[in-house]
């Protein structure tokens, strides 16, 4: 039979069918948050990027578009013109308009740029700056594109712009060469519009290898940034994103290629700290469940101490008394309602154990000493016939006679006397029916018998006198109103569960009614006398060795009747 959960073990089961469902829907939620959140904060990212590469590139766009204005303006060729008409007031007038037109640039540009125009004829440079004269005008690099210089402490773009500098291979030669210059800061400030001063940082990377950086700059990090960046020698237009490890902490990084300037747009983001509310509530749902759980487990532990083992005791008390173990008692006391259902079921097993040893015990007593006394009384007619024969023997000189007849009748009386014996092998069995058949054999010289039973067998345990009165029945009921030879065979066989000895005579044997009513009789209600027949046999069998055991009925092969034991093994 399946053995049934306990209570216990049920709530448990509940218990756990709760949480668990909550611990998976609370993961898949932390799940899907973080995934929305990492592409809302890539999304975020790009935008922004996207955003600022704009700003930049539209402005140096509206930068680079000055010194082509500047070099077809009027007062340029109104210079170059006061030199050849050595005109002073001319030239002076035309500066004054050039210098005009500058700062105009200058004011319509958003960064804070320095315009200069180096005129090779005059040897003259005209700029917005008072720090920029013909000295240290720089007039060496890439003619056309963006560039980043870092002198001193000054660090800023220019560009170097002439008008045929497309058309000849030394741009220096040519009457006038316009200097577009503005300090980084311009970059620096617009970094910092566009950046979360309390996440992450936003720098830009130049191709000369240096860094405009916010003051939240981590250099570092940067470099480390950087360095995997160009491993990875992305110099597209393309947005692009990867995630990198410092010190133990995620960072997604987002950067963009600038190739008007020739720079890097890059932005990294620490994921823990964005993703910090979520870890928040994901460490609040841990420690709510933590909790829970403990308080789960000593609801547990006190459900288990409190009812559990109450009951577990109970059951064990209640196993023992089918067992026949009815001295258990529970001693534990657990100070609640259970306490009274113990008080009552050690009541009620001290007085089943009274009933048992008192009554029950008394009744098997005085039905052994009722089977005692008649083992001592078995068949005195029986005795008397062999005691006759004896003298028969003695009168007419055979002696050889009268001596084995002695010798089997009193092994036989030797074994039926002993009442202090009640627990015989089967071999002593054996011997007391070979010892009565070879006394029916002296008497009647028409009897035969077989006994075959395995040696194995012989040794186990057996009834007293229970053999004796089936072997009886078979010689009295079956040969002596037979006519001719008689025969009696006793087998002994062993399977699995049961030993098996079969007593089967040639007799005249019985009807098949007779036999059906012998087989019923055999179970029917016991009276209180003990009676020693059949019925008492297959009693005592059952009795001592346990229901499947007894006598069964049947016709015998050889014509008369087969009665077989059964019983099964003891158990220790």
């Amino acid at each position: 039979m399946k053995k049934k959960k306990s209570f216990f073990v049920k709530i448990t089961i509940i218990i756990a069918l709760l949480i668990i469902p909550i611990v998976i829907l609370h993961s898949y939620s932390y799940q899907t948050s973080v995934s929305t959140m990492r592409e809302e904060m890539m999304n975020n990212k790009k935008n922004q990027l996207s955003y600022l590469k704009e700003q930049m590139e539209h402005s140096l766009e509206r930068l680079s578009l000055v010194p082509s204005s500047l070099s077809q303006d009027l007062s340029v060729a109104l210079l170059q013109s006061s030199v050849l008409l050595e005109d002073p007031y001319l030239r002076v007038d035309s500066q004054r308009q050039l210098k005009e037109k500058m700062f105009l640039q200058i004011f319509s540009n958003p960064f804070d740029t320095e315009i200069s125009v180096y005129f090779s004829d005059l040897n003259r440079v005209i700029s917005t700056s008072t720090l920029i004269n013909k000295n240290n005008l720089f007039l060496e690099g890439n003619y056309g594109e963006w560039e980043y210089y870092e002198v001193g402490k000054e660090s800023y773009f220019r560009l170097l712009y002439t008008k045929f500098h497309s058309q000849k291979s030394n741009p220096e030669e040519e009457n006038i060469i316009i200097e577009i210059r503005f300090d980084s800061k311009n970059i620096k400030e617009l970094l910092m519009q566009n950046s979360t001063n309390d996440v992450g940082d936003l720098f830009v990377y130049t191709g000369s290898g240096d860094y405009i950086e916010t003051p939240m700059k981590n250099k570092e990090i940067n470099e480390n940034i950087v360095e995997k960046i160009l491993r990875t020698n992305y110099t597209d237009e393309n947005y692009h994103q990867f995630e990198y490890n410092h010190s133990g902490e995620n960072y997604q990084v987002s950067y963009l290629y600038l190739p008007v300037s020739n720079t890097y747009l890059i932005d990294y983001t620490p994921i823990e700290k964005v993703m910090m509310p979520i870890l928040e509530s994901r460490n609040l749902f841990i420690i709510s469940l933590s909790a829970l759980l403990i308080l789960t487990i000593i609801s547990l532990f006190l459900l288990y101490k409190n009812v559990q083992r109450p009951i577990m005791q109970l059951i064990k008390g209640l196993s023992g008394f089918e067992l026949g173990n009815y001295s258990f008692r529970i001693k534990n006391k657990y100070n609640n309602e259970f306490d009274y259902l113990i008080s009552s079921f050690n009541q009620m097993g001290a007085k089943i154990q009274y009933l048992i040893e008192n009554i029950y015990e008394e009744q098997n007593r005085s039905r052994l000493a009722s089977i005692k006394q008649l083992q001592s009384q078995i068949n005195p007619h029986f005795l008397y016939n062999c005691l006759s024969f004896i003298s028969s023997c003695t009168k007419v000189g055979a002696t050889d006679s009268a001596i084995k007849m002695t010798y089997h009748l009193a092994d036989y009386y030797r074994y039926t006397t002993d009442v202090e014996n009640q627990n015989p092998t089967l071999q002593e069995e054996i011997e007391l029916i070979e010892n009565y058949l070879e006394i029916y054999k002296i008497r009647s010289e028409r009897l035969e018998f077989d006994i075959d039973i395995p040696n194995d067998m012989r040794q186990k345990e057996f009834i007293r006198l229970t053999l004796q009165p089936i072997v009886e029945n078979a010689v009295v009921h079956g040969l002596e109103t037979h006519m001719g030879d008689g025969w009696v065979k006793v087998t002994g066989s062993m399977d699995d569960n049961f030993n098996k000895i079969t007593i089967e005579d040639n007799g005249r044997g019985v009807s098949q009614d007779k036999l059906i009513r012998m087989q019923a009789n055999l179970d029917a209600p016991f009276k209180e006398e003990v009676r020693v027949g059949l019925q008492n046999v297959h009693q005592r069998l059952k009795y001592h060795f346990g229901e499947g055991s007894g006598l069964t009925f049947s016709h015998s092969k050889y014509g008369g009747l087969c009665v077989e034991f059964r019983w099964k093994y003891r158990k220790n």
